[in-house]
């Protein structure tokens, strides 16, 4: 390695050795090659050539490389970028590498790393794979193939252990997932559970998610009625998802999921069709459609049933860029899209389509909307559409096109629009709280519009990086 000395003038030289004495005793060098992490307050030393020093100059391409999350690519919303340290340039290699929150890792090779590790995860091929995650819950995981558990939940390993009670969630409240699954466009298919518990238990592919990521993932959800078999069902108190029964933490990320029947999701209290609560550490739900019926009692949704938080309302869970076709029914808090969005919670750019309806009876509270029940407490639902055909009750009170209660104040609501054909109970037609902000959203005029791809660009700002617009067609996600 040549000395940068000859090279650089004597000022420069002089502050490089001040900066090395001054900080000698807090920082430490950083080797090429090594597998340790680089250190706080690291020292880079650079190599020169007969032109003095230059950065490394990166196409586009690799510009674009370093920025690209791992999990999704987007680095507007902010979320977990690959290069989360050091970046350099190894001139014996040829190419650059960085450290991603776990190991070294070069551009060049895509497949180093230790077995189980991100840039090397475990191959996840059959159900017993797939079972074996639990035993590995901080590793990642990538699936080979489609996975049918019929015969593994109905005769197999599965229901020597588990027997009537399907599918046992991967993480728990003790040990909680915090790895990551990259579904890599594959299916799991026959999937179904029955955890009729009290207790706090939450339900789906996955139970607990702290801060680990699904991504690329399809879900089918079984339904034998012969068998009394009927998708997945949670008890009282329990969070219950489709994938998941709750995402949290810094981190947690589930994107380009689906979850779809002919099963369904029921349970009480925070139901959704993928995930039955997102909270804490701005979790995030990202480009995911469900087309499966949900049922419950209190915060039950087509995505989500409860995106919140329980720590800062700085923190809360987010989704955005999501769609619902299922039918949902809930006592209180049930929407299209999402149930309950509070605590600092966010939807955006969202849309549903399926029938919203009150499932019980009496004079209480309904709080039932086309995209979200209810927004309380510095919850945010912005640029969303209700396509629903109707939404209806037993009790007059408290229902909406986009919601049935905004107690989050003039920033709960933005640019929301409405099918001013949507049903309601009272008398079938009428909906008087209209406005982009309002309970009821706007009008969407002419009638039909929402099939036109300019409607969505220009009036609500969708971003055509998620989703593809077809005219006479509505939105799907790339």
């Amino acid at each position: 390695m040549k000395s940068i000395l000859s090279i650089v003038s004597y000022q420069l030289s002089t502050i490089m050795l001040m900066v090395l004495f001054f900080a000698s005793p807090l920082k430490a060098q950083v080797t090429i090659g090594s597998e340790d992490p680089p250190q706080n307050f690291s020292v880079l030393e650079l190599i020169s050539n007969e032109r003095g020093l230059r950065l490394p100059q990166l196409t586009e391409d690799e510009q674009k490389n370093l920025k690209l999350d791992e999990f999704d690519p987007i680095a507007d919303l902010d979320l977990f970028e690959r290069a989360q340290g050091l970046v350099i340039y190894n001139k014996t290699t040829n190419c650059l590498e960085f450290w991603n929150g776990e190991e070294w890792v070069s551009l060049c090779e895509t497949t180093i790393g230790i077995e189980g590790s991100l840039t090397n995860p475990y191959p996840v091929c059959s159900p017993e794979d797939l079972d074996e995650m639990r035993n590995k819950p901080n590793a990642h995981f990538i699936l080979c193939g489609n996975i049918d558990l019929t015969e593994y939940l109905s005769s197999g390993a599965g229901y020597d252990k588990w027997q009537g009670s399907g599918w046992m969630p991967v993480g728990d409240v003790t040990v909680p997932f915090t790895g990551s699954l990259n579904g890599a466009g594959y299916t799991i298919s026959g999937l179904w559970l029955e955890r009729s518990v009290t207790g706090y238990v939450p339900v789906g592919l996955f139970g607990y998610i702290e801060g680990g990521k699904v991504i690329n993932l399809k879900v089918e959800l079984k339904r034998d009625d012969s068998n009394g078999i009927n998708g997945i069902h949670g008890g009282t108190n329990t969070c219950v998802g489709g994938l998941a029964g709750r995402l949290f933490g810094d981190g947690g990320l589930i994107s380009n999921c689906s979850v779809t029947g002919p099963g369904e999701v029921r349970g009480s209290n925070s139901v959704g069709g993928i995930v039955g609560r997102v909270d804490i550490g701005k979790s995030k739900i990202i480009g995911c459609y469900a087309s499966v019926n949900v049922n419950g009692n209190n915060g039950i949704g087509g995505i989500v049933g409860m995106v919140s938080s329980s720590v800062t309302i700085e923190r809360g869970g987010r989704m955005t860029n999501c769609y619902s076709t299922g039918d949902i029914s809930g006592t209180t808090g049930a929407g299209g899209v999402a149930g309950r969005v509070e605590n600092g919670g966010s939807v955006s750019y969202c849309y549903a389509t399926g029938t919203i309806s009150r499932s019980a009876t009496g004079n209480s509270a309904n709080y039932i909307g086309g995209v979200v029940g209810r927004i309380d407490n510095h919850g945010s639902v912005n640029s969303c559409v209700a396509l629903n055909s109707s939404v209806t009750t037993t009790y007059g009170d408290g229902v909406g096109r986009i919601t049935g209660l905004n107690d989050a104040g003039t920033s709960g609501l933005g640019n929301n629009w409405a099918d001013q054909n949507m049903k309601n109970s009272a008398d079938n037609t009428t909906w008087n709280n209209k406005g982009q902000n309002q309970n009821d959203g706007a009008d969407i005029i002419p009638a039909g519009s929402e099939m036109s791809a300019s409607w969505w660009l220009t009036n609500l700002g969708w971003s055509e990086y998620y989703w593809t617009f077809t005219n006479g067609q509505l939105p799907e996600l790339k």
